[in-house]
């Protein structure tokens, strides 16, 4: 496999020719790259362009890296702990007197608790479901309307091995954790399951649809398979002194 030359790193990358590829790209992941070229381009040129960007690509491999490393078996619901909203590191703060609904701060998610009867861990997935109806609705309203197709409804379930599914009845059922993953991210789900209203099967015709409308697609894909694990894992209750 070729490899980039970057302070001291190497950096592996292959290359794929793509008949639907309108322009050179690279896909980054965290055991290397892809650099993605339209068929019949110069590949000489293509690799010039990438070693130019071979900077850009090795801070995108240490990020995530670093992410990775701060993957844990569970969220913890408590003050101090850390977790993704909107493709964003969030820090849990717990105010056990006061009351409201939960407030977004600054980076500071906090969870009054003086007037519910749910646990912390309840309240934050409570707020965090509430938030990714609106969110997934207004992302399938928008790329439905781009589409030109509806589906029949939109469901939120909570799937641990999926991010969503298109029903023989045009029924979509979208993974309510997506709203921990940057909204590009989450369109590009959107995107994908109403591309099926039209192709049920993901071959050639499929993708072509997806990357028309999300030329980026590769990318958004390739973060949902790295952070993926870290934003499906259980939100748990953890007292201060655990």
């Amino acid at each position: 496999m070729p490899t980039l030359k970057f302070d001291g790193q190497s950096i592996e990358y292959r290359i794929r020719v793509s008949a639907r590829a309108r322009r050179v790209s690279i896909v980054v992941g965290s055991g290397g790259a892809e650099l993605v070229v339209p068929k019949g381009a110069d590949t000489d040129r293509a690799r010039a362009w990438l070693q130019d960007r071979a900077g850009w690509i090795a801070r995108k491999q240490n990020e995530l890296h670093t992410r990775a490393g701060m993957a844990e078996d569970a969220i913890r619901v408590r003050s101090g702990s850390r977790m993704l909203y909107r493709g964003n590191t969030v820090t849990l703060r717990l105010a056990p007197d006061q009351r409201g609904t939960p407030s977004l701060v600054e980076a500071v998610l906090t969870l009054p608790l003086a007037a519910t009867r749910r646990t912390p861990a309840g309240l934050l997935e409570a707020w965090m479901r509430a938030r990714a109806r609106e969110i997934i609705e207004d992302s399938v309203a928008r790329y439905a309307a781009c589409l030109g197709r509806w589906p029949r409804s939109v469901r939120l379930r909570e799937q641990r091995s999926r991010w969503g599914s298109c029903g023989i009845r045009d029924d979509l059922n979208l993974n309510w954790r997506l709203v921990m993953a940057p909204a590009e991210a989450l369109d590009y789900v959107t995107l994908h399951e109403l591309c099926h209203l039209f192709e049920r099967n993901p071959g050639k015709a499929f993708w072509s649809r997806v990357a028309r409308h999300m030329p980026e697609y590769a990318l958004l894909r390739t973060w949902l398979r790295s952070q993926g694990a870290r934003i499906l894992t259980p939100i748990v209750d953890q007292s201060e002194n655990s």
